[in-house]
């Protein structure tokens, strides 16, 4: 059960940040190229390799990832507490502050599992 938690995560986290490429798209036609495209473009590169993690890779790369990126995102979602807007950006507002910090906190949760 929890090594199929950290699959799903895996999975689930790839999908959704593949699926940013759409409204990044978008954003980027409109407001040019700057550092919040750079950001997402980010996103989606992580998400296409969690995308290859959840579906066809090994059990440990799942778990390494829902850590680091459980990890990762709780010091986004910290770091926006501490100083929302910061670099006048949209993933320092408080509804990505908060999407960072629960997906942080699950990341951790589940990449702890043995």
């Amino acid at each position: 059960m929890q090594k199929a938690m950290q699959r799903w995560y895996t999975r689930v986290i790839g999908i959704l940040s593949c699926l940013m490429a759409i409204p990044v798209i978008i954003y980027a036609q409109h407001s040019g190229i700057n550092l919040e495209v750079f950001l997402k473009a980010v996103y989606i590169i992580v998400g296409i390799f969690a995308t290859y993690w959840g579906f066809w890779g090994s059990q440990k790369e799942c778990k390494t990832f829902t850590s680091w990126h459980g990890l990762t995102f709780l010091v986004i979602g910290i770091l926006g507490w501490i100083s929302p807007g910061l670099g006048n950006m949209p993933t320092f507002y408080q509804p990505e502050i908060a999407i960072h910090t629960v997906i942080g906190i699950a990341g951790i949760f589940f990449g702890t599992f043995k």
